[in-house]
């Protein structure tokens, strides 16, 4: 096959044992136009179904160890939009951070989470997207948490394996997924202690209107207490503790006060 015409001269499909075998091969012996015929000849010759989740991590496994974001960035963005190939969702936030942390492909990296709305096997959610979030935010400034942030919450779709489905199930699913990426992302920057952040996503959040609880109650308490808006703290303090508070005083809700 590599020779160019063995195989692909009769049309061959190949049993999968052999692209994993030449694969182990090109992980000790690297070379790049082999990876580039190996995985050319298996996208022209086997049907997409035939090309299995763990083959394809193998694939992604090879062209990060021996450093190809070109080819490999090129060839995942073809096995979403061109075959809707079944790619699991660790090998791809694996490709991602991979490609992030390549020298000049740092905001290639973060369109690949806009391709997932023409996929039917990814589906964008703050689980997705939550590894490159962790990463800017200890490594980089807060301006780039919320450029991420803008860029993913504009492009959260659903995926294509939602085509023909009930409209209000639909709406009520994205809705969800957008409730848990704002929810994720502010636990996790509470968690860095990034207050002032954690109040902007807090924000945008409270303009999509989702119902208000409990702990979004309690998480905006924790931001003003860290950041000294006093006025604002006992502003939500005595909502949640006055007689006409939309939430029982429990003894639970007693010991988060306290």
């Amino acid at each position: 096959m590599l020779q160019g015409n063995i195989f692909a001269a009769k049309e061959l499909s190949l049993p999968l044992d052999v692209y994993k075998s030449l694969l182990q091969t090109l992980a000790v012996r690297p070379k790049k136009k082999h990876f580039k015929k190996i995985v050319a000849y298996m996208r022209k010759f086997e049907p997409v179904e035939r090309i299995t989740p763990q083959l394809l991590d193998q694939v992604i496994n090879v062209g990060i160890a021996q450093q190809y974001p070109v080819t490999l960035g090129q060839l995942v963005r073809d096995l979403i939009i061109q075959g809707d190939y079944n790619i699991h969702k660790a090998s791809f936030m694996k490709f991602v951070m991979f490609m992030e942390k390549c020298k000049g492909f740092e905001e290639d990296a973060k369109k690949f989470y806009t391709l997932t709305g023409q996929s039917s096997h990814l589906q964008i959610d703050y689980s997705l997207v939550r590894p490159m979030f962790v990463r800017i935010v200890k490594n980089k400034g807060g301006q780039e948490v919320l450029k991420l942030f803008e860029q993913v919450r504009k492009n959260i779709a659903l995926n294509q394996s939602w085509n023909g489905r009930d409209g209000k199930e639909k709406g009520a699913a994205l809705r969800e997924i957008r409730k848990d990426f704002y929810d994720g992302l502010i636990g996790d920057l509470m968690g860095f202690k990034a207050y002032e952040l954690s109040e902007i996503v807090m924000a945008e959040k409270l303009k999509e209107k989702f119902t208000e609880t409990f702990n979004d109650e309690l998480i905006g308490l924790n931001i003003y207490a860290a950041q000294r808006k006093f006025a604002d703290y006992r502003q939500k303090f005595e909502l949640l503790i006055n007689d006409d508070s939309p939430y029982e005083f429990t003894q639970h809700i007693s010991q988060e006060l306290g």
